[in-house]
């Protein structure tokens, strides 16, 4: 029904499939926009690769500039160029032959540096604590962590806060003191790479 309709839709061109992480440990259960966990990758992956042929953006675009494109054909594309992609995403494309192209911050790869607005909301979804005081941003200042809503609203203040950083050194300091606050292990994190850009 849907498949053939999508294919009916689309004879004339080719899909773009985008993607943007593939969780390392489990960070699609706190990032459920960003992230998908591999078992689900690898289903989606078994899918498109059953009912299309999986080709190069490469590929792609010499299609389109020859004027001939093959019908049921789909492009993998990866967003952010995290470290991710290396760590999970590659082995499932290598085990499938499914070519992608993934996009990276180039600020990000020259820095070397973490993510870090990601990192400390990462921190604040990870606590088990519901409230806290003394954070970077607000020292004096009681926060309610209670639910999601409250949660994300302490990731704004913060995530304002790190922009005003002047340097990584001073980001990373930033996100130490977040984490000794919320009693999370910032260092089990870093070591895992769950927020590094892909680097050359």
């Amino acid at each position: 029904g849907c498949m053939a309709l999508s294919r009916a839709l689309t004879r004339s061109g080719f899909n773009v499939v985008g993607f943007h992480g593939i969780s390392l440990e489990d960070e699609h259960l706190r990032f459920p926009t960003l992230f998908m966990s591999r078992e689900t990758f690898e289903r989606r992956l078994r899918f498109l690769v059953k009912h299309y042929r999986v080709i190069a953006l490469e590929e792609a675009i010499r299609q389109h500039r020859a004027r001939r494109i093959e019908p049921n054909q789909v492009v993998l594309t990866f967003d952010d160029g995290m470290y991710n992609f290396l760590g999970a995403a590659i082995p499932l494309l290598s085990k499938y032959k499914a070519p992608a192209t993934v996009y990276v911050v180039t600020s990000d790869v020259e820095s070397g540096e973490p993510a870090y607005n990601l990192l400390a909301r990462d921190i604040i979804l990870s606590t088990a604590k519901s409230s806290v005081g003394g954070l970077p941003h607000a020292p004096e200042v009681a926060h309610d962590l209670s639910t999601l809503k409250r949660r994300n609203a302490v990731v704004g203040h913060v995530q304002e806060f790190l922009r005003s950083c002047s340097s990584g050194a001073e980001s990373l300091a930033c996100c130490r003191a977040l984490a000794a606050a919320l009693d999370v292990d910032i260092d089990r994190k870093l070591e895992a790479r769950l927020w590094e850009r892909l680097t050359p």
